[in-house]
C-alpha cells in the first residue's frame, strides 16, 4: 500500500524468541511502542465505539483529556470524585460498574477481566498518559 510497485524491495527482519524473552521485551519496551499498542488494544476490543477519542459524547464518556482529570463517579450509590489515573483505568477495564461516571448508565460496559491482560492494560495506561502530553 505504501510502496506501490516496489513492494518486493521492502526488507524486514524477523527474530524468533522464547515466550519468556518476548514477555521480558514486552514489559521493558519504550513508551512509544506501548502507546501505539495501547490504542490498538482499545480498538481491537471495541473500546472506541462507546467512549469517543475526540470529546464527543456517545454511549460512554469520552477518552479525550481523560488522564489526570477529575471524574465524578457513582460508587456504591454515592457520588465521589476520583482522579483518572492508572488505578481508575484498571478498575474501569476490569470492574466497569464499580465507578460509573455520573450521567452514564451502569451495565453498559462488559468487564474485561478475562480478556485484556495486565501488559495490555499497562499499554492502555501509557496511551492515555501520552495523550495528555499532546498540545491541546
Amino acid at each position: 500500500e505504501y510502496c506501490g510497485l516496489r513492494h518486493s524491495f521492502m526488507e524486514a527482519k524477523t527474530r524468533i524468541v522464547s515466550e519468556e524473552e518476548f514477555q521480558k521485551w514486552l514489559v521493558e519496551k519504550s513508551p512509544v511502542v506501548l502507546e501505539s499498542m495501547g490504542l490498538k488494544v482499545l480498538q481491537n476490543n471495541d473500546c472506541t465505539s462507546c467512549p469517543s477519542l475526540d470529546g464527543s459524547k456517545l454511549v460512554g464518556p469520552s477518552f479525550k483529556g481523560l488522564w489526570g482529570s477529575n471524574r465524578l463517579v457513582i460508587e456504591d450509590g454515592k457520588e465521589k470524585t476520583v482522579i483518572a489515573d492508572s488505578t481508575y483505568i484498571k478498575i474501569a477495564i476490569l470492574k466497569p460498574d464499580k465507578q460509573v461516571v455520573k450521567g452514564f448508565n451502569p451495565g453498559m460496559m462488559r468487564a474485561y477481566s478475562n480478556v485484556i491482560k495486565d501488559d495490555e492494560i499497562k499499554s492502555i495506561i501509557v496511551y492515555f498518559e501520552k495523550q495528555s502530553e499532546l498540545p491541546k
